[in-house]
């Protein structure tokens, strides 16, 4: 937005992305929020800020709503679902696909560019699953 500061623009979209959070809290009604983080690096400059600030905001809003929060680093990721940290975004689309049914042809109607995060999203989504799955089974539930 035009005229404002930087840090006061900032705290406007974190505000917007609470209200999206709650919007989908409200109507989905989850009890465990999984979301990719990331260790920020000195290059990254600005963005590694913003990250940052979502980051905090998405696990205070699992911890404001009392959800198991459950971050997931991109290592965890291609660890957990290809079996090793140097699996490609290719390897790590075909292994979700294989784990989580229909991914495919939901896949298909979206665009191309937003295949890989919508991949990644189903991918800490298992993630989170078999983690509260681990959880159950440890605790005798």
């Amino acid at each position: 937005m035009r005229g404002l500061r930087v840090s006061a623009d900032d705290a406007r979209r974190v505000r917007e992305f609470w209200k999206g959070l709650s919007a989908i809290a409200d109507e989905y009604c989850p009890t465990v929020l999984a979301f990719e983080v990331y260790a920020p690096y000195r290059s990254q400059g600005g963005s590694a800020w913003k990250t940052g600030r979502i980051e905090g905001a998405i696990q205070m809003f699992g911890f404001d709503r009392g959800y198991a929060v459950l971050p997931f680093l991109p290592l965890d990721l291609k660890k957990g679902i290809c079996g090793v940290q140097n699996a490609s975004k290719d390897d790590v689309l075909h292994a979700v696909s294989e784990r989580v049914v229909g991914l495919d042809k939901f896949l298909q109607r979206i665009h191309l560019k937003l295949q890989e995060h919508a991949a990644d999203a189903a991918g800490h989504a298992y993630l989170a699953f078999e983690e509260m799955s681990q959880m159950r089974t440890l605790m005798g539930m």
